[in-house]
């Protein structure tokens, strides 16, 4: 049947190429309802395709409209192609969850003209298909995802005519595809929470238009990350967008912290809040008094497994002619003030990791009194263990250890571990040697810090012996 079909097409255009024209329609009509059928066989899945007819001005089908100048030359009719005579053709999509992959337009009438450098587009977009020709009688014209005009030039009398087209449809996304270019993803501060997601202008629901997902480098994570570090979030477009965008954040240690507000009694008094206590004695005015280590000094706790990271002591009262904090000391970690004055504040910063108790004292007995106190912590991860054969061990002046570093946690606090000194074959000293030899510090975890495993050891340091020979001294160093 095809084959017949083929033998009667080729007999139709050795005549066009003589005449330009074609002797009666009805086999014209049989032509075009064949191409329909190679059409309708080739589409796939993502295609469809339909043939409008093309018998007035304005031709509507089901997702395109062809539009044009219809007359009759002889026995063709259809819609007329000549640029000399004004006559172009619009095709214009209706549907926009589609583009025109390919439409074939049917000539019966002066289809010799009929060149792929002769048909051009007049404008709007598509591109003239290289199957178009004069020997199948085709107009071919492909990828029009709006509108497009064609024309022809160089036909010397007349028109082309065409009659019909075939169109193949090939479904496009109407969704708005995520990229880096025009989507704005915020974070939430120190937080693994998305605080916004913007495209171009509009801010997306993150309940229908995406999704997140998280990742830390290449793994991906099944919950959302709540340990410091640095991570990605995926977020995936849904509903009504599509694509995906990546926000590398980094969550820094959380800084939690309670404050407290002290009241007006002359008596020792215990504040609790979510995690610390503070502890001090009120004297006179609305405050804690900043006394002698022992007596009336200000102490700070945090509750098993938390760690004390800063804290701000807000100034209620100083005495006349207080003018800083030199006679102020810490139990741990270092004090500054830049504002020594009601309403200035102590800072305690510098902490030792594992610290679960802080004392504010002073030397000097003078009157200071604290208004409020702001403490801050962390949580300890309880099943971390940090090996101390990493560890830095720092000395004094004295050979004493004066701290212990270890890189991800910082100083120590040196409560938590064990010091001595020696050799390798012997370090029970808990003091450094005062007799001449070669030694080092020795620093382990104490029995309840089982957090802590290995040994650090400091850098060798030597004692020498200074002596007095007839009113000159000398030093001697001798075997450890």
């Amino acid at each position: 049947m095809r084959s017949s079909w083929k033998r009667a097409a080729a007999g139709i255009m050795a005549l066009s190429m003589v005449t330009g024209s074609v002797p009666f329609e009805p086999i014209s009509q049989a032509v075009t309802s064949w191409t329909a059928l190679v059409a309708s066989a080739d589409n796939d899945e993502s295609t469809t395709s339909e043939t409008i007819s093309l018998t007035s001005n304005s031709n509507v089908g089901d997702k395109a409209t062809i539009s044009g100048n219809f007359g009759s030359i002889s026995q063709a009719s259809g819609v007329k192609i000549n640029e000399g005579y004004d006559n172009r053709i619009t095709i214009s999509v209706t549907d926009p969850s589609v583009k025109i992959k390919r439409i074939e337009f049917n000539a019966i009438w002066a289809y010799g003209y009929i060149t792929p450098s002769n048909i051009r587009i007049y404008s709007g977009n598509g591109t003239v298909s290289s199957d178009t020709s004069a020997s199948n009688r085709k107009i071919v014209i492909e990828d029009i995802t709006s509108e497009c005009v064609i024309t022809a030039d160089n036909v010397e009398s007349g028109s082309i005519i065409v009659n019909s087209a075939v169109i193949t449809y090939e479904e496009v996304s109407t969704k708005t595809t995520l990229t880096a270019e025009n989507t704005t993803v915020t974070m939430a501060t120190n937080s693994a929470d998305v605080a916004s997601v913007v495209v171009g202008e509009t801010t997306l629901s993150a309940t229908t238009d995406y999704t997140v997902s998280y990742k830390q480098g290449d793994t991906p994570l099944e919950d959302p990350p709540a340990e410091p570090g640095t991570y990605t979030a995926v977020i995936t477009g849904q509903g009504n967008y599509e694509g995906e965008v990546q926000q590398t954040f980094t969550l820094e240690p959380y800084e939690a912290f309670d404050t407290f507000s002290t009241t007006n009694k002359k008596t020792t008094q215990t504040y609790s809040g979510t995690i610390c206590t503070v502890v001090g004695f009120m004297f006179d005015e609305d405050g804690l008094r900043v006394g002698k280590l022992g007596d009336k000094e200000v102490v700070v706790r945090v509750a098993s497994g938390y760690t004390i990271t800063r804290v701000e002591y807000t100034i209620g009262y100083k005495r006349d002619g207080i003018d800083n904090i030199d006679s102020f000391d810490i139990s741990n970690g270092k004090l500054s003030c830049d504002n020594f004055a009601a309403g200035g504040i102590i800072v305690a910063d510098d902490i030792e990791y594992d610290v679960d108790e802080l004392v504010l004292y002073d030397d000097m007995e003078t009157i200071t009194q604290i208004k409020n106190v702001k403490v801050y912590y962390e949580k300890i991860d309880q099943d971390a263990q940090y090996d101390l054969s990493d560890a830095v061990v720092e000395l004094n002046e004295n050979n004493m250890v004066s701290s212990v570093t270890l890189e991800g946690i910082g100083k120590i606090n040196l409560s938590k571990l064990n010091i001595t000194y020696g050799t390798d074959d012997d370090h029970t000293f808990t003091a450094a040697p005062d007799e001449p030899g070669k030694c080092h510090a020795y620093v382990t975890g104490k029995d309840s810090q089982t957090r802590y495993t290995g040994m650090a050891v400091s850098d060798e340091f030597e004692i020498h012996k200074v002596t007095l020979e007839g009113g000159r001294h000398s030093t001697k160093t001798g075997d450890y």
